[in-house]
């Protein structure tokens, strides 16, 4: 994938108004797959790296009252 986004840089800069173009490069991953990452790794027992991932693990506790029939 990198050298096709160098190939599209390269095709951009040739384009008679390419270099007044503000054009960045930026790597990204959807959030939900991230979430995905760390869920599994979790499961698997294994810590997530937290501070790379920015996530944080939140303990969870249910209360609920039981009613009478």
């Amino acid at each position: 994938m990198e050298a096709v986004a160098d190939e599209l840089m390269a095709l951009l800069r040739t384009h008679r108004l390419g270099n007044q173009l503000d054009v960045a490069r930026a790597r990204m991953v959807p959030w939900n797959t991230l979430a995905a990452l760390a869920r599994e790794l979790t499961d698997a027992g294994a810590d997530p790296p937290l501070d790379l991932l920015g996530v944080a693990r939140v303990p969870l506790a249910r209360v609920s009252t039981k009613e009478k029939i």
